[in-house]
């Protein structure tokens, strides 16, 4: 199998995944906010989507640097560095968890003296903490085993094992809330599942992906451990940077504005992460394939690849993120209205205001995925710490200052990422591409041009009738949709492009005859 058909079944598996993720939250969520209660319920997100991110920040260092590491020695044929860096790794992130258990402890037995937390709930939100800290113990000391996946880039094989996590920990939550009630700790035993299920299932794989792979202390190196801290001190700095991003947004509002409007927000919110998720599980592919072509120094295979992905995204991200802003309303009164209905004004008005910037900050998502597969973190790192720190003033002062409420954290947050993301990112990555930044801006014009003869729809047939039932929905989605394929397909695509989904379509109608005629 060739790099490009790799690279498409890997995108492709990964955004499946992703829909799994999105069908379980589409159930799960309404699930629990209606035997937990909205501010019970603000545990969860509060934990899992802003406390455990800190936490994960070393890791994620970590598991960056051995990834780019082990896959250039490996790509030159040298195990035995690869072993080197492999397990000074691994090591490394032992020695991580080993540190982060006692902050893990500590942060348990005084949440609720930290957080505002539900009355009657204080000792179930310090259990819930300290069951989802060990969670993130298992998936932190496996998580160097993704090793081989991403050496081999086969990503279809790690987004199966996130379904089946997925999966696992959706069913352990639903089972244990059937069997014994309602209770924010058993959504942590859920993450704990998942995570040893994924984390078994990421060691076993690693030996069958890197044959000559083998854990052992004695390949552990000082020489090479300094190697993984330089690269990995601008890789922390640069998750550090996304974590205060877009975590920290739940602890302002739990500090400054109550648990209550956590849960506000976090319905809101949770669906710019999944879009985020969408795509960054697309582009994550990416970069084994730009270390490799990095480290021989095809830079005009990586410019082709920057903006050929560039254009594939503002294709898939336009409508995704004017229609779900068109809809907003609807969809969520649909799916918590008749649960939490005074929840679904304030939750559509921060969707609006997060939604709409995603245009511009997924267009260069792959971006983010291409600067630590070339090495370049360390600028990357500095401005993404600076626009963080101002989006945390800025979420402050719109929030308390102004009295702007969960619509401040929201707009402080957008307007740092979309001023970073607008111009910092496709300028450097222009400028490491040799390219002129003047033709990614142009990129734009197409897609969103494209966009508005079915946003002028979904408006209309929300002015003309209610759309309450699914059906309906899914309807009116599917017309703003229809609207829009037409049009991106007859002026923004390209000939190469229009023959490539000629092809791809000519194969699928083969496979498609092919089993018909066995049958």
């Amino acid at each position: 199998m060739d790099v490009k058909q790799r690279v498409i079944i890997n995108s492709a598996c990964n955004v499946a995944g992703r829909m799994v993720s999105v069908a379980v939250g589409l159930f799960l969520v309404p699930f629990m906010l209606k035997r937990l209660g909205p501010e019970a319920f603000g545990v969860i997100p509060l934990i899992m989507s802003s406390v455990l991110p800190f936490f994960d920040v070393f890791t994620t260092g970590i598991s960056t640097s051995v990834g780019r590491y082990v896959t250039l020695h490996q790509a030159r044929q040298e195990t035995e560095e690869a072993n080197r860096y492999f397990n000074t790794s691994f090591f490394a992130a032992l020695g991580v968890c080993a540190v982060a258990v006692l902050p893990i402890v500590g942060l348990s037995h005084y949440f609720p003296s930290i957080f505002n937390v539900e009355k009657g709930w204080e000792t179930r939100s310090q259990w819930t903490m300290l069951v989802a800290g060990l969670g993130f113990l298992i998936t932190a000391a496996s998580s160097p085993y993704g090793v081989g996946m991403y050496y081999r880039q086969r990503f279809d094989i790690r987004g199966a094992f996130v379904v089946t996590g997925t999966l696992m920990r959706a069913g352990t939550i639903v089972l244990l809330f059937s069997l014994i009630g309602a209770n924010t700790v058993y959504v942590a035993v859920g993450v704990v599942v998942a995570a040893a299920v994924q984390g078994a299932a990421y060691v076993a794989t690693a030996y069958r992906m890197l044959p000559g792979l083998r854990t052992s202390w004695s390949f552990f190196s000082r020489d090479k451990l300094r190697d993984v801290s330089a690269f990995s001190f601008f890789s922390i700095v640069s998750r550090l940077s996304i974590v205060l991003f877009v975590s920290t947004d739940y602890l302002l509002i739990n500090w400054f504005l109550g648990q209550q409007f956590v849960t506000v927000y976090d319905l809101g919110a949770r669906w710019v992460r999944l879009l985020r998720g969408f795509m960054g599980a697309a582009v994550f592919v990416l970069a084994p394939l730009v270390t490799i072509l990095d480290a021989t120094a095809q830079l005009d295979r990586i410019r082709q690849i920057f903006f050929r992905v560039t254009r594939v995204m503002l294709v898939i991200v336009c409508p995704a993120a004017i229609f779900f802003c068109v809809l907003a309303k609807p969809f969520m009164s649909l799916w918590v209205g008749g649960i939490y209905p005074e929840g679904v004004e304030p939750a559509v008005r921060v969707l609006w205001v997060m939604v709409l910037p995603l245009v511009v900050n997924l267009s260069v998502l792959h971006a983010l995925v291409m600067f630590p597969a070339m090495g370049r973190v360390r600028l990357v790192a500095f401005v993404t710490l600076g626009a963080a720190i101002a989006n945390i003033g800025l979420s402050i002062w719109l929030a308390v200052g102004l009295r702007m409420g969960v619509l401040g954290i929201a707009l402080g947050s957008t307007v740092c990422l979309l001023a970073k993301n607008a111009a910092f990112t496709p300028w450097y990555m222009c400028r490491l591409c040799h390219a002129r930044v003047s033709r990614f801006y142009r990129l734009f014009l197409g897609p969103i041009a494209a966009c508005l003869p079915g946003a002028a729809f979904g408006i209309l047939i929300q002015y003309l009738a209610d759309i309450n039932t699914w059906p309906a929905l899914f309807l009116v989605g599917l017309g703003c949709l229809l609207s829009y394929l037409p049009i991106v397909y007859l002026w923004y695509l390209n000939d190469a492009e229009k023959a490539e989904l000629s092809a791809g379509w000519a194969r699928v109608r083969s496979v498609l005859g092919r089993e018909r005629a066995e049958e």
